[in-house]
């Protein structure tokens, strides 16, 4: 990396056609800088490079770009976490937020209850899977249905076209939406919010009749 320009990272986003877009200043990659991101279904190197020449962000680079970047992130969690000796973590396991992508929160809370799992499987001279098996209950009864909303969440808005998409962002001055968000609104927690959205009938129905969307049920969420 030189000052010439900006840093920028595409992530690939598995199994969804939907665009996921984030920008990242950091003062490790100095003055000027910043990191840009997309996650997409497919080819998220081709939408990176789409939007640096956008008309929102080409006139805002001052240099050219450093690098493009992409990799794989693993959206839905494994059957089982556990073998004999073997304890799977963090974005191996499928352990990372279905809204936005980031994994850092659960990986650490998740690596808290392997390490307390594996000290009493220690203690007890036993690493099998049976006994490993609490972790795979532990972090399953914490973050399940996390991911479940997320999930719920991402099949909503994937079936929404560019037009509704736009609709949804004008929505989000509602002012009953805004209150609704200050709320339910957790940094690291999404599923009270999502519910609040999705989950009931008045809030779910002005979305849909607002992107044109046949009025039905309130979506089927996730219960603990």
């Amino acid at each position: 990396e030189d000052d010439s320009g900006f840093a920028v990272v595409a992530g690939y986003f598995v199994g969804s056609p939907s665009l996921l877009i984030y920008v990242r200043k950091k003062k490790a990659i100095g003055d000027g800088k910043a990191r840009i991101g997309v996650t997409s279904g497919a080819q998220a190197p081709f939408y990176l490079r789409r939007l640096l020449k956008g008309p929102f962000v080409a006139g805002r680079l001052g240099g050219s770009v450093i690098q493009i970047q992409s990799c794989p992130i693993p959206i839905g969690n494994l059957s089982s976490c556990v073998r004999d000796r073997v304890m799977v973590v963090g974005e191996a396991s499928g352990q990372v937020k279905t809204t936005t992508n980031g994994g850092i929160y659960y990986s650490l809370l998740c690596a808290g209850t392997a390490a307390e799992t594996l000290a009493g499987a220690l203690k007890a001279d036993d690493l099998g899977r049976d006994r490993l098996t609490e972790y795979d209950r532990r972090w399953r009864e914490a973050l399940e249905k996390e991911l479940e909303a997320g999930l719920l969440l991402r099949r909503f808005y994937d079936a929404l076209s560019d037009g509704q998409i736009d609709i949804l962002f004008s929505l989000s001055r509602w002012e009953g939406l805004v209150s609704l968000v200050r709320r339910k609104a957790q940094f690291d927690w999404h599923a009270p919010l999502i519910e609040a959205v999705l989950g009931q009938g008045p809030i779910l129905s002005l979305l849909r009749l607002a992107l044109g969307l046949p009025l039905v049920s309130p979506l089927d969420f996730p219960r603990a």
